[in-house]
């Protein structure tokens, strides 16, 4: 998913409600707004500060890449973990080598990514910038 032009229809403290319009030119009333996108374009987004009702807005995806990828997130965490366990063992010589131990690391990580991956996931999937508002560059 790209970038989308909303409207704001309603703003409350912690959420905003925005129509997705294929053109500017779309109307405030978004029941019978002639240039919807689909059946379902009105969504809840979370809401910037100083946003009115009826304003133009830009909906971007609000994950990171970890949580859009999960699959390939913990299949590397995996890797890591049985990878950082084997280094452990060449450097900690105990009585005997067990290969399990490699795979109790992986999963160890495994469970801490899982827990990583619950605890940064958005509660809104997208996130609007105010449309036609340059972003601030460093020099």
């Amino acid at each position: 998913m790209g970038q989308m032009i909303g409207r704001i229809v309603s703003v409350s403290e912690e959420c905003a409600e925005v129509c997705i319009v294929d053109t500017q030119g779309a109307c405030s009333n978004c029941s019978s707004c002639p240039k919807k996108t689909g059946t379902k374009d009105v969504i809840m987004v979370a809401v910037l500060n100083n946003v009115k009702v009826g304003q133009l807005v830009i909906l971007r995806d609000n994950r990171n890449w970890i949580n859009k990828n999960k699959i390939i997130s913990l299949i590397g965490g995996f890797i890591f973990g049985v990878i950082l366990s084997e280094v452990f063992s060449k450097i900690t010589a105990f009585r005997t080598y067990r290969s399990e131990y490699d795979f109790i690391g992986g999963g160890i990580i495994v469970v801490i990514m899982i827990i990583l991956i619950k605890i940064t996931t958005p509660n809104y999937c997208l996130r609007m910038e105010l449309y036609g508002e340059k972003k601030r560059e460093h020099n």
